[in-house]
């Protein structure tokens, strides 16, 4: 069974994984999150998640 990448340092994120018996490996990345201008919930979390993918991206391929 592959692995999520959980591109969060965020001990609750993990947390609820963990109790939901899911297999993941942490790997917080540099994002800002304070740079996003939006106060709809909703969509601060489509474009953090969104920000942390592309950044875990880059840093994969080695283009930090």
């Amino acid at each position: 069974m592959k692995k999520i990448i959980l591109a969060s340092n965020s001990p609750s994120r993990a947390e609820l994984l963990r109790r939901a018996n899911i297999e993941f490996i942490q790997n917080g990345v540099d994002f800002n999150e304070d740079a996003i201008d939006t106060k709809v919930p909703k969509d601060f979390a489509y474009l953090a998640s969104k920000g942390k993918l592309e950044v875990a991206k880059r840093e994969s391929l080695g283009l930090r």
